[in-house]
């Protein structure tokens, strides 16, 4: 299933003061959203419910959740897992099961890359595996 990709309406603006040059999710775009959000120290406007879908749209596009907590002005990328999960949470259970084996996916994915990188330390490699597990363990609570 494929989430529709968010714009603002032709000369709407969209964040306090930015009118970013366009909210297709392409690579130049988002990146002068995002510079423009650091250099003006401006966060989105969206209520809870809004910005819980608008990660759960971003993630299911293969975003990370580094690149999310930028977009949508989260503090970090725990903050853009939690979003995501409580907006899945608020899916209809057949859509919750679909979900949760695409991201279940994209973290055994992340796990095989960890495990396989050389360049990594051991305690770096556990560190990150850590994280891995506690993303697959908040997926799998209900």
């Amino acid at each position: 299933m494929a989430f529709p990709r968010i714009v603002p309406e032709k000369g709407r603006r969209t964040c306090r003061g930015v009118t970013p040059v366009s909210l297709h999710y392409d690579h130049i775009s988002t990146v002068l959203f995002v510079q423009d959000l650091r250099e003006k120290r401006v966060q989105p406007m969206f209520d809870d419910r809004d910005r819980d879908e608008h990660v759960l749209a971003l993630r299911d596009e293969g975003r990370s959740f580094s690149a999310i907590s930028l977009l949508v002005g989260l503090d970090g990328p725990g903050e853009a897992n939690s979003a995501f999960n409580r907006a899945l949470r608020c899916r209809p259970v057949s859509e919750q099961a679909w979900l949760r084996s695409r991201e279940m996916s994209r973290l055994e994915a992340m796990a095989l890359q960890v495990r396989g990188r050389d360049d990594l330390s051991v305690e770096e490699v556990v560190r990150r595996l850590r994280g891995l597990k506690h993303q697959r363990k908040a997926l799998t609570v209900a």
